[in-house]
């Protein structure tokens, strides 16, 4: 099989990506968090995210599975495969950004006591962690599959896949931080009488 170095460049690039992603998620969860309140509450926050995504993601994998054997039957078996490995690709992004901006949000309060130049910083790296890798498993993906198969109607099975996972991941996460922002709301109301626009209510 003959490899073309454009190829090779996909893929350097896209390891690169994924090094730097994983160079920014260690700086990250090295920058400090001294108070103990927040901590707490960061890791209830975690604690939901990660209920929340492992819901989502076992429905969307049963539906994955579905339109596979339908891409399957209509597309063909590379094609089908392709289609898995984008879906699987999209979910582990967004398990890598879910879990960094999990972890970064109280660092980034904490930083933010000094002000924006140190808070900034911390809050931009934990975000591109998952741009980051959305770019490197998208690049990694593509190229593996075209350099084995060498057809780019194959390599169409991947993106329709990993934009298949992310836009019903995106409607699952809508309905769930509404859900939540509605939830805070109320608690603010009812328990302790503030508005909705209240300042004093956290969900503002």
């Amino acid at each position: 099989m003959q490899i073309d170095i454009w190829e090779v460049v996909a893929l350097i690039a896209g390891f690169a990506s994924m090094g730097v992603a994983a160079y920014l998620y260690r700086w990250v969860m090295a920058q400090e968090n001294e108070n103990p309140k927040m901590q707490a509450f960061s890791r209830a926050i975690q604690v939901g995210a990660s209920a929340y995504l492992n819901r989502l993601f076992r429905a969307l994998g049963l539906l994955a599975a579905v339109i596979g054997i339908i891409v399957f039957i209509a597309l063909g078996w590379q094609t089908a495969i392709a289609f898995i490995m984008g879906s699987l690709f999209s979910a582990a992004a967004a398990y890598a950004g879910m879990y960094i901006a999990t972890r970064a949000n109280a660092r980034v309060a904490w930083a933010a006591r000094t002000g924006l130049i140190k808070a900034f910083p911390v809050g931009f790296n934990a975000g591109a962690v998952m741009g980051l890798s959305v770019v490197g498993f998208s690049l990694i993906g593509m190229t593996v599959l075209y350099m084995i198969f060498r057809d780019a109607n194959v390599v169409l099975g991947f993106s329709f896949g990993a934009s298949n996972m992310a836009l019903l991941a995106k409607a699952g996460g809508g309905i769930y931080t509404k859900t939540a922002d509605i939830g805070a709301d109320l608690v603010g109301k009812v328990e302790l009488g503030l508005d909705e626009d209240d300042p004093r209510n956290p969900a503002v």
